[in-house]
């Protein structure tokens, strides 16, 4: 959460987070509606800067939010 908060842009490579926290988890979250995989694409998109690999993101908006929230109240217990 702290990575996808911080990262300015909205979003963090998936590769990084694989990396990170392994696949069985960011498969997890994704399946769980927490993350939402964007593969690359050649297309414009949405996304500024327009990502080079895949990545992911909150579900939308309030879950960033939340997030936020959540880093803000329990951050300290890392």
């Amino acid at each position: 959460m702290s990575n996808l908060t911080a990262s300015g842009c909205g979003y963090i490579t998936y590769k990084d987070a694989v990396l990170r926290l392994g696949a069985e988890k960011v498969q997890q979250m994704i399946a769980r509606n927490i993350l939402h995989y964007r593969p690359a694409s050649a297309f414009p998109s949405s996304l500024d800067p327009p990502p080079v690999s895949n990545v992911l993101r909150p579900s939308g908006v309030p879950a960033l939010r939340a997030m936020e929230l959540l880093l803000h109240e329990y951050g300290h217990l890392k």
